[in-house]
């Protein structure tokens, strides 16, 4: 509608919309997030047309959108802030999607902190660090490929001083959605070049990690502390809660392969926990039941219980990992094993 987040009206308009969401739902509702991983709308329903509304503006669409999804989560934010936070004491996140990080060469932190700062710091950095603002390696390589490529000015739009401080702070907590990790190296830059996909840097993914139904998800449990940690030191160790965490397969109901890798990843967790300090507040799996998985439709199932899609009753299975996951929540102990056969009714 009306060119939806490339419009700064999008700032009011939905600023009206979270004000009757508080209204309505807030004396019962204590954390709310704003907009579900920003930098994921604005790439592919913006930048390109994998989703709706399939915009396909390139890269000026993806940096406008962006700047008015931030500009929109801290006017949502101030809008709680000021008017429901006194009666309703709860709380304001912006769920980010991160993935761990790790060299090709030994010891790269240069390739390491790029990748960071342009996947989530883009998102992060205005909202948590210490200055607000987008990250200076994303201003500094935007500009000098956008004048490369022609622009009179950065493709990145500029926040006014106003708009930086006005942003900068509005989350009570970080809201993190972590699956999968990459590994990333510097590409050199040729003189007079652009830089390679404006950060510098060219990720992969090793062949040796376990595969998922998803071709992007690998089933990697350190980068999970990897990128913990990393946020921690990075913005100064906010409270973090983890709203998606999850594992893909076929639909199958028999789902060891989930639970390995949540019990993996909760392991991974717990250690930047207890070894690394990391501020943890809260973890939820991804997801509840299988669901409509976007471009995949329901070939990839992500949930602890299965649905029979084919059956008009849309029948729902528990797999074995919601067992498991019930297990670890009542005995609030992480248990590698657990007696299925004795729950599970399986023709």
């Amino acid at each position: 509608m009306m060119g939806g987040w490339t419009n700064e009206m999008m700032v009011d308009w939905m600023s009206d919309y979270a004000r009757v969401v508080f209204r309505e739902l807030g004396p019962k509702v204590k954390h709310f997030t704003t907009i579900n991983e920003p930098s994921v709308i604005c790439e592919e329903a913006y930048a390109r047309d994998r989703k709706a509304p399939g915009k396909n503006l390139g890269d000026p669409g993806r940096y406008l959108c962006m700047h008015n999804m931030l500009k929109t989560h801290a006017r949502i934010y101030h809008i709680y802030d000021t008017e429901f936070r006194e009666q309703q004491n709860g709380q304001i996140g912006l769920p980010i999607p991160c993935f761990g990080t790790f060299p090709k060469n030994p010891n790269d932190t240069a390739a390491v902190d790029a990748v960071f700062q342009f996947a989530c710091g883009w998102t992060a950095h205005p909202i948590f660090s210490e200055t607000g603002d987008y990250p200076e390696i994303m201003k500094t390589h935007i500009a000098e490929n956008s004048k490369l490529n022609g622009f009179p000015r950065s493709l990145l739009p500029e926040f006014s001083s106003e708009w930086v401080q006005y942003i900068k702070g509005t989350a009570d907590f970080f809201a993190l959605n972590h699956y999968t990790s990459r590994i990333v190296e510097i590409v050199p830059r040729v003189e007079g070049q652009p830089w390679y996909a404006y950060s510098g840097v060219k990720e992969s993914i090793d062949p040796s990690w376990p595969e998922s139904a998803s071709n992007w998800l690998r089933v990697v449990p350190a980068g999970f502390r990897q990128i913990l940690k990393k946020i921690s030191t990075e913005y100064n160790n906010p409270p973090i809660f983890i709203l998606e965490n999850g594992f893909s397969d076929k639909q199958c109901v028999l789902d060891n392969s989930r639970i390995s890798y949540l019990h993996s990843y909760m392991t991974s967790m717990l250690s930047a926990i207890y070894e690394d300090g990391c501020n943890m507040k809260g973890y939820a799996v991804w997801s509840l039941l299988d669901n409509f998985e976007w471009q995949s439709g329901y070939t990839e199932s992500f949930g602890l219980v299965s649905v029979n899609f084919t059956d008009p009753e849309r029948t729902r299975t528990p797999k074995w990992s919601m067992h498991w996951y019930k297990n670890l929540v009542q005995s609030r102990k992480l248990n590698s094993t657990f007696d299925f056969p004795n729950v599970l009714n399986v023709s």
